[in-house]
């Protein structure tokens, strides 16, 4: 029985490569077939402008106009300032609303012809419950109905270096 053993493990094994290569090179064609080119740039699927072009009509461009809110704070009073007039007073808010009421009636009913919008100013100290009251203004305009495209954006001063 120990013969039997010795030549078993004398014997050299040898594997089968043809197997290993021919797996390896259906791998090899499965994902060149499966691969994505880059499409040609002038295959691009491109949608362009239809009010330009050679028979285009010039489209009608409306004037753009803000209402610039600036938020400060004096003290312990936050201080709003829109379009150079000044509210501070404890019914700063309403005078607030009824100032822009004013502003937009100028420009006749409805926001949708008209590219207004508002940007709030806040400076650093102001605090959060102003900023929203200021918000909430311009929504409770938004909210009444001729006036719902207005815009209301957010802006910001950078903040400066300390020496």
């Amino acid at each position: 029985m120990s013969n039997l053993s010795e030549e078993l493990t004398k014997e050299e094994t040898t594997m089968d490569m043809t197997p290993m290569i021919d797996v390896t090179f259906q791998l090899l064609i499965f994902f060149m077939c499966s691969l994505n080119f880059k499409t040609e740039e002038g295959m691009l699927l491109s949608h362009l402008p239809k009010d330009q072009g050679v028979f285009s009509v010039a489209a009608k461009t409306n004037p753009y106009e803000q209402i610039r809110i600036q938020l400060m704070r004096s003290g312990a009073e936050t201080i709003i300032l829109a379009d150079s007039h000044k509210f501070s007073e404890t019914d700063k808010y309403q005078r607030l609303y009824h100032h822009i009421q004013s502003i937009l009636s100028k420009f006749g009913e409805g926001g949708k012809e008209n590219n207004i919008s508002v940007v709030i100013e806040p400076e650093i100290d102001v605090s959060f419950q102003d900023v929203i009251f200021t918000l909430n203004v311009c929504r409770k305009i938004q909210e009444g109905g001729a006036w719902k495209n207005l815009e209301v954006k957010f802006s910001a001063k950078a903040l400066e270096e300390k020496e």
